[in-house]
């Protein structure tokens, strides 16, 4: 997975204020490998359905994040809201696709 915060940009005020309740962060993550079974589930991402992906992934986010003893990442409760690639179809089901090509870069590059 990928993540990356956003905020820095998006040409707006100020981004907690403009989109929430004065609290919120943007967490953007990409998830590149959707073969191999996850931590919270077991399953690959190809077999989960929109929102186990997005908990798994929040899952995992969390065990990298946190793992320095301060919790980067806060509970499940926290999580304001959650949006899927509308490119991304089929979850769950017989024949999940992702409609966009993903760019990852190799490790090591620029």
């Amino acid at each position: 997975m990928t993540t990356i915060s956003q905020v820095q940009f998006w040409d707006v005020r100020e981004f907690p204020a403009d989109y929430g309740d004065g609290t919120a962060v943007f967490l953007s993550v990409c998830v590149s490998e959707w073969n191999t079974p996850g931590i919270l589930y077991g399953k690959a991402a190809r077999e989960c359905t929109r929102e186990e992906v997005v908990h798994e992934a929040r899952a995992q986010c969390k065990d990298a994040l946190n793992d320095t003893g301060k919790a980067v990442l806060n509970v499940d409760a926290d999580l304001h809201s959650w949006c899927i690639d509308p490119a991304v179809t089929g979850l769950g089901g017989h024949t999940p696709r992702n409609r966009e090509q993903l760019l990852v870069h190799p490790t090591g590059t620029l």
